[in-house]
């Protein structure tokens, strides 16, 4: 099930098809999420004769642990922030290597995803975004999710939200 959302906007041609993916993400550790994500994404590129985009955006766990552990910001080494770069591009890797997306075409930015995202996607040009919705306890959140829910607005382009395949499940009816 996917939800397509649209801008009064044309299209290039061909279009820019991003993927927003989030490797790890506790409520989709197998990446199953990821997959439908990719899977939409590169069809569509396949289908437009284009290449695919890939992006992801994530909170700097570098950050949160050094808040938790009382340690000021400025403790954190460049070397620490790099690490984490690092690790995030290769898991971003090994799912756009599956797929076959260019190197130059990953995107990979520490922040929110909610500012992020509309960023990558607006210096990319792209002209849809594929992202994913985990099922929620409430239908609201069901329906759209909540980062596609809170990136909708801010995004410059079409929206295509994939939902998870256990959607079914949560729905109160």
């Amino acid at each position: 099930m996917s939800l397509l959302l649209t801008k009064p906007k044309f299209w290039a041609a061909p279009p820019v098809i991003m993927a927003a993916i989030d490797p790890g993400h506790p409520q989709d550790p197998a990446g199953a999420l990821d997959q439908r994500i990719l899977d939409a994404a590169t069809s569509m590129a396949t289908r437009f004769e284009t290449q695919a985009h890939v992006m992801h955006a994530y909170f700097q766990s570098t950050i949160a642990v050094a808040a938790a552990g009382g340690v000021p910001l400025v403790g954190v080494s460049a070397a620490a922030f790099e690490a984490e770069q690092a690790l995030r591009r290769s898991r971003i890797k090994r799912w756009s290597d599956l797929y076959g997306v260019a190197d130059a075409n990953v995107h990979v930015a520490p922040g929110k995803a909610v500012e992020c995202l509309p960023r990558m996607a607006a210096e990319c040009r792209a002209d849809i975004v594929v992202m994913g919705a985990l099922s929620r306890s409430n239908l609201k959140h069901a329906l759209v999710g909540s980062t596609a829910e809170h990136v909708l607005e801010a995004m410059p382009c079409d929206l295509l939200v994939v939902k998870s395949v256990d959607l079914a499940q949560s729905l109160p009816f």
